[in-house]
């Protein structure tokens, strides 16, 4: 075989078209015949190595900087033919790379996907740029669900929704790629249970979030839904992907705080994983094996958080409890003693009553016997003023008979009238209890 190296060529594909051609010819630098000695001689000179067609068609920029916290440029790697906005530059004689600056949210997208669920960032240029070609159209959107059909471990969604919620000054590009990303859910086989359906939907007939997430995490894909078939590690990713990104829809649509976030994820994917360590050797390997520094760091300082408020929300309730606990006894020690004096005043009551009724039944007795006395009295005394007006009425009918006689004798009116006189004045000495004068 020849010795003679061959040119070096990278074919690159256009997705829309789907049509390929070769970069500029490259020549490998030549080997130092020292170097060359050294081969083993029997080596037969490898073809051309062309990368495999998911490394070639992701149109991902080798100038996108994967330092966490910086907005670096999101370009498109290799060319599209007939596309404006195209910027080739060389770096050298012998590296060429063709560039797409992105200009519309259909090849931001797109972008995202060629990432494979890597970060992705958003410079502010390139979010002006898009702002202006917020809308996607059918057919664009066609080809973006295409593309989101292919990512069937759900690796991308949640990388797209947190772009979006740095989005501030442009709401309408950030609603089209948030509404984008809900019809990318809705279509996925792992959200197609109706109770996760109406909980995308944020209708009163969704689920809780957190039995959301659980029914999530519990997915086993449906031969009659997913055409895909999962390797178990397959299933795990997205179950685990699905998850994070139900979570990072409730932090977006439903006002979620991260605090209340670590609570859900703890309750559905770290706890229930935690339990699955079967001995403290397993749990030193989950500890030091630990890379996402950040993310354990921010959950770790939100229930130390949760911790010390707990321990002083206790401090606070065993004082108050002690003190409630100090007033019951109080309160019991006055009970007590109100119940003394009630027993006490209840005896004297019940002492008083009996005397009182003692009283009033001596009372009504010697009632009785004045009350009949006095009827006597009564009825004497009738009787005594009956006898004596009727013998006065006789005495004054006689001297009126006297008086009415042809002489008429004067001294007998007279001396009855002085008997009736004496009579009746005696009476009324012995009805005023007086003597006559």
């Amino acid at each position: 075989m020849s010795a003679e190296p061959k040119n070096t060529q990278v074919k690159i594909i256009d997705r829309k078209s789907g049509e390929s051609r070769l970069s500029q010819p490259k020549r490998p630098r030549q080997k130092d015949p020292t170097e060359m000695n050294k081969a083993n001689p029997r080596q037969e000179n490898r073809q051309d190595v062309r990368p495999p067609e998911s490394e070639s068609s992701a149109p991902v920029s080798s100038s996108i900087d994967e330092t966490v916290g910086e907005r670096k440029p999101t370009e498109l790697e290799g060319a599209r033919t007939g596309e404006q906005g195209t910027e080739i530059s060389s770096k050298s004689k012998d590296d060429r790379k063709a560039k797409i600056e992105i200009q519309t949210l259909e090849q931001f997208v797109a972008y995202a996907y060629g990432r494979k669920g890597q970060r992705i960032y958003l410079k502010a240029k390139t979010e002006r740029l898009i702002a202006r070609n917020s809308q996607l159209e059918d057919e664009a959107k066609s080809h973006l669900l295409s593309l989101a059909a292919e990512d069937v471990l759900l690796a991308v969604p949640r990388q797209l929704l947190l772009v979006s919620r740095e989005i501030q000054w442009y709401p309408a590009l950030r609603g089209s790629l948030q509404s984008f990303l809900s019809e990318v859910m809705l279509r996925h086989p792992i959200f197609a249970s109706s109770d996760l359906q109406a909980t995308l939907r944020n209708v009163p007939e969704g689920l809780p979030m957190s039995q959301a997430m659980a029914v999530v995490v519990r997915y086993e894909p449906a031969e009659a839904i997913d055409k895909y078939s999962y390797k178990p590690a397959e299933l795990k990713a997205l179950r685990i992907n699905a998850a994070n990104l139900l979570a990072t829809w409730f932090a977006s649509n439903r006002g979620l705080d991260y605090r209340d976030l670590a609570s859900l994820l703890f309750e559905v994917l770290w706890e229930p994983a935690a339990r699955n360590l079967a001995d403290d050797n397993a749990r030193l390997r989950a500890l030091t094996e630990i890379e996402q520094f950040e993310s354990v760091g921010l959950a770790s300082h939100r229930f130390q958080q949760q911790a010390v408020e707990s321990r002083k929300a206790e401090v606070e309730a065993l004082s108050q409890l002690e003190t409630l606990r100090q007033e019951k006894s109080d309160v019991v020690a006055e009970l007590e003693s109100v119940q003394a004096e009630l027993t006490k005043r209840c005896l004297e009551f019940e002492t008083l009553e009996k005397e009182s009724a003692k009283k009033i039944a001596e009372l009504l007795a010697a009632h009785e016997a004045e009350l009949m006395h006095v009827r006597h009295s009564e009825e004497q005394l009738r009787g005594r003023l009956v006898r004596r007006l009727t013998d006065s009425v006789e005495m004054l009918e006689v001297g009126m008979t006297a008086l009415r006689n042809r002489t008429p004798r004067t001294e007998v009116m007279l001396e009855r009238a002085e008997l009736v006189v004496d009579a009746l004045r005696e009476e009324l000495n012995t009805l005023s209890g007086g003597k006559d004068e």
